[in-house]
């Protein structure tokens, strides 16, 4: 989407705020427009992220436990390059709302940048079990589990779960030796 199109959702979001002013939901979901255009390349300027984080800073004060917040602060802790205090912000809005799929999501993601395998495979297994109707969601688990079972050493079993991500279940040799061949070039 363009600079333009990006707009709409971000007018609606000020308009909800003129009516609800302090609501913390709303002021994170603003903030996190923000973010995606930044993320996405809409808006690659300073100015974005810090009115990202500055939107997170005032839902968190208008509810401390505030689980969209604590998101949108890893989003920006990890673009501003400190992935120790991302990943404080992901886990703990972990805590906050254990089922949301976008911090399941995220957070395994940022486990996975930073090496624990093991531990963003539990949180891709936990995204699956959040939602199980969704297709990515399968292929995030299947990710995890090889992440989780090549940090142990399990290769065979890694590239079983990858192929089967891959291909929903349906696993012939042919495509579980491509796997196979795949990981153990990595």
């Amino acid at each position: 989407p363009s600079f333009a199109e990006s707009q709409r959702p971000v007018g609606n979001l000020r308009h909800g705020l003129e009516l609800f002013p302090d609501d913390p939901l709303l002021l994170a979901t603003l903030g996190e427009a923000y973010f995606v255009r930044y993320d996405w390349g809409i808006a690659r300027e300073d100015w974005v992220l810090d009115r990202a984080e500055e939107l997170a800073r005032r839902a968190l004060a208008g509810d401390p436990s505030s689980a969209q917040g604590k998101k949108l602060l890893g989003h920006v802790e990890r673009y501003r390059g400190s992935v120790s205090r991302a990943c404080q912000h992901f886990l703990e809005a972990y805590r906050s709302d254990p089922t949301d799929t976008g911090i399941l999501l995220h957070t395994g993601m940022l486990l996975s940048e930073v090496g624990w395998g093991e531990l963003a495979a539990r949180f891709y297994r936990r995204l699956l079990e959040a939602d199980p109707l969704t297709p990515f969601n399968y292929l995030m688990a299947g990710l995890g589990q090889v992440l989780g079972t090549v940090a142990v050493g399990h290769l065979d079993q890694a590239a079983v779960a990858h192929a089967a991500s891959i291909f929903g279940g349906q696993i012939d040799m042919t495509m579980l030796s491509f796997v196979k061949m795949i990981w153990r070039m990595v």
